[in-house]
């Protein structure tokens, strides 16, 4: 699902299941997308995946998340910042609140690119320049998370 050029818009109880039906898994398969979009509510939300559950990207602005669950994939995701090489993105005015992560990568996490492009989009990239300010992560219950309780990290290729 992806949420473009939108703004005042709640989302409450969606269900999002795109897991692999073989021993391959998941990959790119994010539960949601935001994109050049402005005070964005997601309520009440299950998401089954193998990547990022919720993803704040390119100028995503006064996000609340609440009272979610997440079942594996990346968790609450901003970024990726820079990926595009000449591109300029923020993402702003970001809460993640009572989150239960269950057999997740990471509870949060922000993701940069470096300002040298390494490959292309979408599993490679940088060069673009941006920001994150005001994000807060409160109130998450995480069980067995197998990496990370939050990340800020530049450049993972071992994430996809």
């Amino acid at each position: 699902m992806a949420i473009q050029n939108s703004e005042d818009v709640l989302l409450d109880g969606i269900y999002v299941n795109s897991t692999s039906n073989n021993t391959v898994p998941a990959r790119n398969t994010d539960g949601v997308d935001t994109f050049f979009s402005n005070r964005i509510t997601f309520r009440n939300w299950t998401v089954v995946n193998g990547d990022d559950c919720i993803s704040l990207k390119a100028n995503s602005t006064n996000i609340l998340i609440q009272d979610s669950v997440f079942h594996g994939g990346l968790g609450v995701s901003v970024g990726s910042i820079g990926q595009y090489d000449g591109v300029f993105e923020m993402i702003q005015n970001v809460t993640a609140e009572r989150v239960l992560a269950l057999g997740s990568r990471y509870g949060g996490y922000i993701k940069t690119w470096t300002g040298v492009p390494q490959g292309f989009p979408p599993n490679g990239g940088g060069g673009g320049l941006g920001f994150a300010t005001n994000i807060t992560f409160r109130d998450f219950t995480l069980q067995n998370v197998t990496d990370n309780v939050a990340l800020i990290t530049q450049f993972r290729t071992d994430v996809y």
